[in-house]
C-alpha cells in the first residue's frame, strides 16, 4: 500500500470519526440544555444571592455602572418579587417593598458589587431588550441565557480530554457526556450567577495549559491560556482554585519540555501578561471607589458579618468541617440533600480513579498513569486552596462552598471517562460510563424530589408542616433571651439559628402552664449558622422559649416580624415558625409554582424518573451495541490481497514474482493518533520517512 494511499484513508477515517463526536456533542448540549430548563422552571426565586446579581445586571444595562457595597441598594422590583414569593417566608413580614426599608437588613444590600463585571455585562443587552417584560420574564430570561453560557462547557470538555488523552479518542465524547449528568453542571447555571461564566473560563485556561503539556509552549497559547484565566478570577475570585491543578499541569508541561527553556519562559510570561490584563484595571477600579484592592471584600463581610460568622482558627476540625460543607454542594447546589447524591457520586469519580490508574500502570501505559493522577489531584488541589483564601486572605470568615470547586468539574469528568476505557478498552469503557451515568441519574431523582416537594419546608426533614412565619435576615450574634411567639396557627415545629450546635432542648410556657421541654428533632448546618428545629406539641396559643445553655443566637437589630418579639430587648431572633397542613405535598407544590401556571405536578416531578428510565435504556443499549460489536470483530478479518485492496498492479507484479514489500516499523497508527494528526492539520508521518522527534511532538 503506497503512502499517500495510507494517508487519504487515516483521512478519511479521522473525518468520519469527528463527524461523529460532532454529532455527539450537540445531542450532550441539547441534553445538557433541557435538563438545564428544567432547574430554570423548578428553581425559587432568589437563590445564592441571586436578587443582588440581577440587581447588577440591571445596574449595568441601565448605565448606573457597577454597584457599589454599603452605598448601593437591590432594586425594589427584587424586594416586591420577595414580598410575592410565599416560598421564602417573606409574605408575612410587615415591611415594605422598599431598598431604603432598613428592616430587610443585608437582604437589600448590594454586596455583590465587589465581584467584577464580565458575566454581568453578557447579560445586560438582554436585560435591555427585555425591558418591556416583567421582572419576572426578565429573570427568567437572564436564567435561560446563564444556562446557555454553561453549555459552552460541552465542547470546551471534549478539547480537554482530547488534548490530555489524545491517544485515547473514546475518552473525547464521553468525558462531556459525564459532565452532563451531573447535577451541579445543570443547576449551578439555572439561576442568575456569576459561576456559570466561570466553569467555562476555566476550563478554557486547563485547556490551554494541557496543549502546552502536549504539543510544547507556544506564545500565542500562553497568551490566550493567561487571557482566560484572569477573565475567570475577574469574573469572580473564587476561580483561584484552579491554580492548584493548573501549575500542576505546567509544571509537568515545563519538564516534558525542558529542553527548548527559551521557548517555555516566553509561554509563561506571556502568559503572566495575559492573565494581568483583565485583573490590574479591576484591582484599579477597587482601589479608586474602596481605597484598597482588597476594600470590597471588607465591606462585603462587613454587610455579611452575622451570616459568615465569626473567624474561625485553622485547625483540622476547622477543615473537616469545611470540607463537610463543601462536599454537600459539589455535585449538585448546596442545601438540596440528600447527601448520599454526592456521596455516591465522589466514590464513583475516586474509585473510577484508582481502577484508572492501577490499569494503566499494569499495561505499562506511563503517559495515560500519569495524566489520570494529575486529574485525580485536582480536587484536593482546589480545595486546598479555597481553604487557603478563607483562612489567609479572610482571616478564617466564611466557609468552603461546594459551587467553588465546580471549575474542577471538567477535569474530574476526564478522570472518569479516561479510567473507564483505560481500564476496560474502547468497548467496555463506553458500557461502564453509560451505566455510571445511569446510576448518577437515578440517584438524581431522590434529589430533585426532595427539592421540588420539600422546597416549602427549606430541607426540613419532618414531613406535614410549612412555615407560617420565617425570619432570615440577621445582623448579629447575641444573647438569646425568651422569645415570645404569638403564631396564627398551631404550631407544630419552631426553628431558631445558632452559632455552634443548637441545644438539645428549650422549655416552653404557653399562659399559666408550668414551662415543658422540646426536643429538638432535626437540624441544618448552613455553614457558620445551625438552624435547630423543636417539636412544639402543636400549641395554639403564645407561648415563651427559653432556650438554656445556649447563650448566643443570631439576633436582628429591628423588629422585622410582629409575630416574633423578645422580651426586653430590641430585635429578633433569626427563627422559624411551622404549622400544621393537611396535605404538605398539594401546599408545597402550589406555593412553589403559584408563578408558574402551565407546570402541571405530573410534569414536574415526572421529570426526573424520565432521565433515570432514559438513562438505563440508553446504558443498556450501549452495551449491547458493544456487545455486538465484539462478537462481530472477534474472527480475524479475512486476508487483503491486492485485487481487494483496489491495487491490481500489485497483485500481478506479485504474482509474476516480484518479492513482496516488506512492513516497516511504525508504518501502522493508531486511529486515535490519526485522528488527532489530520485534525491537527499535521499528517502523521511514519517510518523511515519520519523526521526524529516528530512522533513526540504530536503526542
Amino acid at each position: 500500500m503506497s503512502q499517500d494511499g495510507g494517508t487519504g484513508r487515516r483521512r478519511r477515517a479521522a473525518r468520519r470519526t469527528l463527524r461523529w463526536h460532532l454529532a455527539v456533542l450537540a445531542l450532550l448540549v441539547v441534553v445538557g440544555g433541557a435538563r438545564g430548563l428544567y432547574w430554570v422552571a423548578v428553581s425559587n426565586l432568589w437563590q445564592t444571592d441571586e436578587g443582588q446579581h440581577y440587581g447588577y445586571v440591571r445596574s449595568l444595562a441601565r448605565g448606573d455602572g457597577i454597584p457599589v457595597i454599603q452605598e448601593d441598594r437591590v432594586p425594589a422590583e427584587v424586594l416586591a418579587l420577595t414580598k410575592l414569593d410565599p416560598v421564602g417566608g417573606t409574605a408575612s413580614r410587615d415591611v415594605s417593598a422598599s431598598p431604603l426599608d432598613n428592616r430587610w437588613g443585608a437582604a437589600r444590600e448590594q454586596y455583590e458589587g465587589g465581584q467584577g463585571p464580565p458575566y454581568y455585562a453578557l447579560l445586560a443587552p438582554a436585560f435591555r431588550l427585555a425591558v418591556d417584560l416583567g421582572p419576572l420574564e426578565r429573570l427568567y430570561v437572564l436564567r435561560a441565557l446563564t444556562m446557555a453560557l454553561t453549555l459552552a462547557t460541552v465542547p470546551l470538555t471534549y478539547l480537554l480530554a482530547r488534548a490530555l488523552l489524545p491517544a485515547r479518542d473514546a475518552v473525547w465524547p464521553l468525558a462531556p457526556a459525564v459532565v452532563v449528568t451531573w447535577q451541579a453542571f445543570n443547576a449551578s447555571g439555572a439561576t442568575v450567577n456569576n459561576d456559570a461564566l466561570v466553569l467555562p473560563l476555566a476550563t478554557a485556561t486547563l485547556l490551554g495549559v494541557a496543549r502546552a503539556l502536549r504539543h510544547g509552549p507556544g506564545p500565542l497559547r500562553g497568551l490566550l491560556t493567561g487571557l482566560a484565566a484572569g477573565a475567570a478570577v475577574v469574573t469572580k475570585a473564587s476561580a483561584v482554585v484552579i491554580a492548584g491543578p493548573a501549575l500542576l499541569l505546567a509544571l509537568a508541561a515545563v519538564v516534558r519540555h525542558r529542553r527548548r527553556p527559551g521557548a517555555v519562559a516566553v509561554w509563561a510570561l506571556l502568559g503572566a501578561a495575559g492573565a494581568a490584563a483583565p485583573v490590574l484595571p479591576w484591582l484599579h477600579w477597587q482601589r479608586e471607589v474602596y481605597g484598597s484592592p482588597g476594600g470590597a471584600v471588607e465591606r462585603f463581610n462587613e454587610v455579611l458579618s452575622a451570616t459568615l460568622g465569626r473567624p474561625r482558627p485553622f485547625t483540622a476540625a476547622t477543615v473537616r468541617d469545611h470540607w463537610d460543607f463543601a462536599a454537600a454542594g459539589l455535585f449538585g447546589q448546596e442545601f438540596l440533600g440528600p447527601v448520599g447524591y454526592h456521596t455516591l457520586v465522589l466514590g464513583l469519580v475516586a474509585g473510577a480513579g484508582a481502577v484508572g490508574v492501577v490499569a494503566a500502570l499494569a499495561r505499562r501505559r506511563r503517559r495515560d498513569a500519569l495524566v489520570l493522577v494529575l486529574l485525580a489531584a485536582a480536587l484536593p488541589l482546589a480545595f486546598a486552596t479555597m481553604v487557603a483564601v478563607v483562612h489567609l486572605a479572610l482571616g478564617g470568615v466564611g466557609s468552603v462552598a461546594g459551587r467553588y470547586l465546580h471549575a474542577v468539574l471538567p477535569l474530574l469528568a476526564v478522570l472518569v471517562a479516561g479510567s473507564a476505557v483505560t481500564a476496560l478498552g474502547r468497548r467496555g469503557g463506553t458500557v461502564a460510563v453509560a451505566v455510571l451515568a445511569a446510576v448518577t441519574l437515578q440517584a438524581e431523582v431522590a434529589l430533585a424530589d426532595r427539592y421540588v416537594e420539600g422546597l416549602y419546608q427549606r430541607g426540613l426533614p419532618v414531613p406535614g408542616a410549612a412555615p407560617a412565619v420565617a425570619q432570615e435576615q440577621a445582623d448579629r450574634y447575641g444573647p438569646l433571651p425568651p422569645v415570645v411567639v404569638d403564631p396564627p396557627c398551631p404550631a407544630t415545629l419552631v426553628g431558631l439559628a445558632f452559632p455552634e450546635e443548637p441545644p438539645r432542648a428549650l422549655a416552653l410556657a404557653a399562659g399559666e402552664q408550668p414551662a415543658r421541654p422540646a426536643a429538638r428533632v432535626a437540624e441544618e448546618d448552613l455553614g457558620g449558622l445551625t438552624w435547630g428545629y423543636y417539636d412544639t406539641g402543636g400549641l395554639a396559643e403564645t407561648f415563651t422559649v427559653t432556650a438554656a445553655g445556649a447563650p448566643y443566637a443570631s439576633v436582628s437589630d429591628a423588629d422585622r416580624e410582629p409575630s416574633l418579639a423578645l422580651d426586653g430587648e430590641q430585635g429578633d431572633p433569626v427563627a422559624r415558625v411551622y404549622c400544621a397542613v393537611a396535605d404538605a405535598d398539594d401546599v408545597r407544590f402550589a406555593q412553589l409554582f403559584v408563578q408558574h401556571p402551565p407546570l402541571s405536578h405530573d410534569v414536574v416531578t415526572g421529570w426526573p424518573r424520565g432521565w433515570s428510565t432514559a438513562s438505563w435504556l440508553v446504558a443498556a443499549l450501549t452495551a449491547a451495541v458493544a456487545m455486538a460489536a465484539a462478537v462481530l470483530g472477534a474472527s480475524p478479518p479475512p486476508a487483503r490481497s491486492g485485487v481487494t485492496a483496489g491495487r491490481p498492479e500489485r497483485a500481478a507484479a506479485r504474482g509474476a514474482g516480484a518479492p513482496a514489500r516488506p512492513a516497516r516499523p511504525g508504518r501502522r497508527a493508531s486511529a486515535a493518533t490519526a485522528v488527532s494528526s489530520v485534525a491537527a492539520g499535521r499528517p502523521r508521518r511514519t517510518g523511515p520517512q519520519a523526521r526524529p522527534g516528530a512522533d513526540d511532538r504530536q503526542r
